[in-house]
């Protein structure tokens, strides 16, 4: 799964919103095995996604 956010600060709010915490577990748990990856910008995924 590929999720683009507008920024850095997007993807913490998210993650610490108390209004969508009961939906966090289900985000964590809904796969066996993940790795996150961050990256500044699309371009720099290029060469994974080859």
């Amino acid at each position: 799964m590929l999720v683009e956010w507008e920024s850095k600060e997007g993807i913490y709010k998210y993650v610490s919103d108390p209004d969508l915490e009961d939906l966090h577990p289900h985000r964590e748990l809904g796969v066996d095995d993940f790795v996150w990856h961050l990256f500044e910008k699309l371009e720099d995924l290029r060469p994974v996604l080859k």
